[in-house]
């Protein structure tokens, strides 16, 4: 059974990232290359019909992604990582206001 000292130690800020990471460990162990990343990126942007660009970086720890759309990801980044970005330019353009 876990504590919540165990998450707090793991690094995560959040409990919900901390849990996100553990229930798709999968996704998270999954690491795209550069094409991989554009490809998955453009494909999810199309089917959900969002606004957005891709900008691979090494300044960020995982993922960041701007209400303007410009979603920051490493440039050997994990497919959990860049889904979750993803879920944030959603929700940036659905429930902006």
């Amino acid at each position: 059974m876990e504590t919540d000292q165990d998450w707090k130690d793991s690094g995560y800020s959040l409990k919900f990232y901390h849990d996100e990471k553990e229930q798709f460990k999968e996704a998270y162990g999954m690491k795209l290359g550069y094409q991989e990343t554009e490809i998955v990126f453009l494909k999810l942007k199309r089917h959900y019909k969002l606004r957005g660009w891709l900008d691979r970086t090494d300044r960020v720890s995982g993922g960041r992604c701007s209400s303007n759309g410009r979603v920051q990801v490493r440039h050997n980044t994990d497919f959990g990582v860049l889904c979750h970005e993803m879920a944030h330019l959603y929700e940036f353009s659905r429930f902006k206001e």
